[in-house]
């Protein structure tokens, strides 16, 4: 749980502010294999909830090495065009797409 602040959202003209949570678990079924599982996401002071994010990666040991594959599921907005910036508000607009579902790759090692 946490608290956030955002100052002159541009839609609203005003404030924002309220508060995100994130939860998870660790899941191990050998000293290899390690499956790993998170939600998260925020509420505003409006009571406007955000879609959750959720993730589900499973993770494989090799030595020191650490290799992890899954998949988020929520929506994920990505720019497909040209960013372009409307005179009038100053606002940045461009073409977008949402995905609901986006890869996740992990690699990390042990020192």
């Amino acid at each position: 749980m946490g608290y956030f602040a955002e100052f002159q959202d541009k839609n609203t003209g005003s404030d924002r502010n309220g508060v995100y949570y994130r939860g998870g678990g660790h899941f191990i079924f050998t000293g290899r294999y390690l499956l790993m599982a998170e939600l998260r996401g925020q509420v505003t002071s409006g009571g406007d909830w955000s879609t959750p994010t959720g993730t589900l990666v499973f993770a494989w040991q090799a030595g020191r090495l650490r290799v992890g594959a899954g998949a988020c599921v929520g929506d994920f907005i990505i720019a497909t065009g040209d960013m372009k910036v409307d005179k009038v508000t100053g606002s940045s607009v461009a073409d977008t797409v949402t995905l609901p579902v986006y890869p996740w790759v992990d690699v990390w090692w042990r020192f």
